[in-house]
């Protein structure tokens, strides 16, 4: 569950414009 969010977290700090990575990594939470 860390590892998920600390994914969000890396991908919004590298590229917050960008909503493919995040995307991505929301559904790994789930």
């Amino acid at each position: 569950m860390s590892v998920s969010y600390d994914c969000t977290y890396m991908f919004l700090l590298v590229s917050d414009a960008s909503s493919c990575p995040v995307v991505m990594c929301v559904p790994a939470d789930l």
